[in-house]
């Protein structure tokens, strides 16, 4: 998409680079990394860039709890590396509603995002990509990860679906997840 290095200012480490490469190699992945190395923005970009790469795709992203998502989701979608603040104004942009937790971009993509603090919350339209940041702080993990797994069929606009999770390097993965990229 032509201009896109002017609306999204997001430079990856280089074990990020390493996480976005494998984008159409590996449908399921995780980014392990300890607190404040960028799970978060990571994760996000890595949503945004699919979506701007394929018109009409849509995706859920999600964070444990609301308060999660307050604190964390909305200021890394608003920060100045993603779409910057108001986000209205970024040209790729044409709603955003914090409230309603939801962004449409200029080819007809859509980004849903909230908590998954009961595994229902998950529940909706079939979908392109889901991202689950976090993931290791989710109370219901198992029920959570099978509502996702049934709404990653496909809105019919990529290829194929795409599950990603961000988890603390310290946290302890339970539930039968087996992650097949670890940065």
């Amino acid at each position: 998409m032509q201009g896109l290095e002017t609306t999204i200012r997001y430079y990856p480490q280089p074990k990020q680079e390493l996480f976005h490469n494998d984008r159409y190699r590996v449908r399921h992945r995780a980014c392990f990394c300890g607190v404040g190395a960028g799970k978060t923005i990571c994760g996000l970009a890595e949503v945004i860039g699919i979506l701007l790469e394929n018109p009409g795709a849509v995706a859920y992203g999600f964070e444990p709890t609301y308060k999660m998502v307050r604190r964390i989701l909305i200021p890394t979608l608003e920060s100045k590396y993603l779409f910057g603040n108001p986000v209205e104004s970024n040209p790729l942009v044409v709603s955003y509603h914090r409230s309603d937790g939801y962004l449409q971009l200029i080819e007809g993509q859509t980004f849903w995002f909230g908590s998954l603090e009961e595994p229902e919350y998950a529940e909706g339209a079939n979908v392109d990509v889901i991202w689950i940041d976090e993931a290791q702080y989710i109370r219901r993990f198992a029920e959570c990860q099978d509502v996702v797994l049934r709404r990653l069929r496909g809105s019919g606009k990529t290829e194929r679906d795409h599950l990603q999770y961000s988890y603390n390097k310290s946290a302890s993965v339970g539930s039968g997840l087996s992650p097949l990229r670890f940065l």
